[in-house]
Formats: structure tokens, C-alpha cells, sequence
């Protein structure tokens, strides 16, 4: 895996400014909801074959049922394959941790053990695609 470290340091730097600038004055255009974001990263599990292709692994096709209806009810926010298929990425929101890993652990993938699951909260503090919301650290 190649890391190009200006682009870590630069997203560093902007996350330590964001942080801080958020110590010393409201954030403009940021949201104010009882929701959070919750980042959820799949990878392999004891019941993933190598022998198997990525799409026809156990739980696939109720894993994309899942995405498909957690999409349609805003829950999920984004999310994706790895390009090489070694796991995937995505964005939920959910009104706690507790929360974000009972709609996860609904995943047909990870009750087959297909694959198991990491989840995370996530603050975003650059703009994007998503709103930066109010943030201190520790909160």
C-alpha cells in the first residue's frame, strides 16, 4: 500500500484546524440533529472463500437487499467495495453506537460470517458531500 504523505499530512493539518476553529467559534452551515455518522468497514470473515468470487459469497444478495433498503431510508449515507474486492467502506446515521451496530449486525454478510464488521463514529469536519456538523472533541 503506497501513502502519499502530503496528502496524510494536509488532511492532518485541516482536520487539527477544523478542531480547533471549532473550539473558538461556531461552525457556519453546520447542522444541528440528534443523528450521528457511524462509519461501518467490512472485511473477510472465517466464512469468506477465496475460492469464491466476491459476488456469489454467502449473505451477498441479502447484504445488497439491506444497503438497498437502508439507502431508501436515508440511513445509509455511502458506501462501497474495496476495488479489490478485500472488504468495503460506508456511512450510516444512526442516533448512537448501540443503534448503528444493531441496523449492521442486521447484514446478512456477517451472520453467515461471510464477513465481520468494524463501526466506528465519525465526525466529518471538512466540507463535502456532507454537512460538517457542531463537534467538540470528546463529545
Amino acid at each position: 500500500m503506497r501513502i502519499h504523505v502530503p496528502v496524510v499530512i494536509c488532511g492532518l493539518l485541516l482536520s487539527w484546524s477544523a478542531v480547533a476553529s471549532a473550539a473558538e467559534e461556531p461552525t457556519t452551515g453546520a447542522v444541528e440533529t440528534s443523528m450521528d455518522y457511524f462509519v461501518f468497514i467490512y472485511r473477510p470473515g472465517p466464512g469468506w472463500s477465496g475460492e469464491t468470487p466476491p459476488l456469489e459469497q454467502p449473505g451477498v444478495e441479502g447484504h445488497f437487499l439491506l444497503m438497498g433498503e437502508l439507502e431508501e431510508s436515508k440511513i445509509l449515507v455511502t458506501g462501497g467495495p474495496f476495488k479489490d474486492f478485500s472488504g468495503l467502506f460506508g456511512i450510516i446515521e444512526a442516533e448512537s453506537l448501540s443503534q448503528a451496530r444493531n441496523i449492521i449486525a442486521r447484514d446478512p454478510i456477517l451472520i453467515q460470517g461471510t464477513m465481520v464488521a468494524d463501526i466506528l463514529p465519525w465526525h466529518p469536519t471538512v466540507t463535502g458531500c456532507i454537512e460538517p456538523r457542531r463537534w467538540t472533541p470528546g463529545s
